[in-house]
């Protein structure tokens, strides 16, 4: 069940999560949360169907949320941080202001999870190139032999990178991703976690 019927500072909800029947309809149907918007949840004593959560919407949550998506009617993705509504720094990803890249495993893996992904990036300016042919590799004081394999991948900034995967599941129709809220601790019943405590930040 959900605790507590308005989310805000200082006050928390309990998100059940599992599978079983599907939830009712005042909980099932809730609103997707623009982004830097509070929720507020409604009281509902059956809310414990085919529900997934995933804690934290960076990029191995984002890839998470696509692939239980595939598996459980619904799926709440929740983070702390205020998602920026477009490529841009924030205050969780310290390290999203170094320049990023994925080589080609990692973009093979990114484009059969996530169709589509590739010329959204490109068409945003990431670069593409062979990993090995394009770029000058330096370790352990000297530059790498460069040639030709085939092992394509693209160079791009994080945020980027996030904010493209953000967009593509966010158009899921069973995916809700909910900013400004952090989670607290697990709700635990008999040894098994069912759900999560969730606080509401301020803007």
């Amino acid at each position: 069940p959900l605790a507590d019927r308005g989310v805000g500072e200082g006050h928390h909800a309990e998100l059940m999560a599992g599978a079983g029947e599907a939830g009712c309809a005042d909980c099932h149907d809730l609103p997707q949360a623009p982004l830097r918007r509070t929720v507020s949840f409604t009281e509902c004593s059956t809310c414990h169907g085919n529900h997934a959560i995933v804690i934290g919407a960076s990029i191995s949550g984002l890839l998470a949320a696509r692939v239980l998506s595939a598996h459980f009617d619904r799926v709440t993705v929740f983070d702390r941080d205020a998602l920026p509504s477009a490529s841009g720094n924030r205050r969780a990803v310290p390290q999203g202001h170094h320049g990023h890249g994925l080589l080609a495993s990692g973009l093979r893996g990114l484009k059969t999870l996530v169709p589509g992904v590739e010329r959204d990036l490109l068409e945003a300016g990431a670069v593409p190139g062979d990993v090995i042919g394009s770029i000058r590799w330096f370790q352990h004081g000297s530059y790498k032999a460069r040639f030709a394999s085939d092992l394509e991948g693209v160079l791009l900034s994080r945020p980027l990178l996030e904010w493209t995967l953000r967009r593509r599941v966010m158009r899921l129709p069973n995916v809700r991703v909910i900013d400004h809220s952090r989670v607290i601790g697990l709700r635990v019943d008999h040894g098994v976690v069912g759900g999560v405590r969730v606080q509401q930040q301020s803007e």
